[in-house]
């Protein structure tokens, strides 16, 4: 448990992060568009790979927005889905990061755990976004509630687990 002292530092500097990320990205990455780009197209590619995987002959276009992309599965001629750049991990990334930064610990410990955090947070979204498709595409009614409900609970809680997990684990805390 962190003494007093110490958590109000982990909330200056988590919040001083945060606030520099937010300006960062509404007033320069946001409106450029190419990291939202990169980002969905990369969830993209990882869910088409999947779907071939497992036979589908799918492909992803760009959206007419930028940052999203419309992810099709021939015969059908409508995108079965659009991932768009709140889909991308982004968000999570960015918040898994900046927490880990700001916790207290060492560096060289945090460079490697915040890149496997974003490969693992990645892979999952992969996955997320792989199981909407095919929600989609055989038409079911559990979409909606699988899309706002189920995937945010478990993708957040899977980012829970692994700041709980940084925190006990490598986290210098005060006994």
């Amino acid at each position: 448990m962190l003494k007093q002292s110490q958590l109000i530092l982990f909330l200056s500097v988590f919040l001083s992060l945060c606030a520099v990320w937010f300006v960062s990205y509404e007033f320069f990455i946001k409106p450029e568009g190419t990291l939202d780009h990169y980002l969905t197209n990369w969830v993209s590619e990882g869910t088409n790979m999947l779907l071939h995987l497992f036979g589908f002959n799918s492909y992803y276009l760009p959206a007419p927005k930028v940052g999203n992309t419309l992810m099709f599965i021939p015969p059908i001629e409508k995108p079965i889905v659009r991932i768009g750049a709140s889909c991308n991990g982004q968000e999570l990334f960015v918040l898994f990061t900046l927490f880990i930064c700001a916790y207290p610990g060492k560096w060289k410990v945090k460079i490697p755990f915040i890149l496997i955090g974003l490969l693992i947070i990645h892979v999952a979204n992969v996955l997320r976004t792989f199981s909407l498709v095919m929600l989609a595409y055989n038409k079911s009614h559990y979409y909606n509630f699988f899309h706002r409900y189920i995937f945010i609970f478990l993708i957040y809680g899977l980012v829970f687990l692994m700041w709980k997990y940084w925190a006990t684990k490598y986290g210098r805390i005060s006994k």
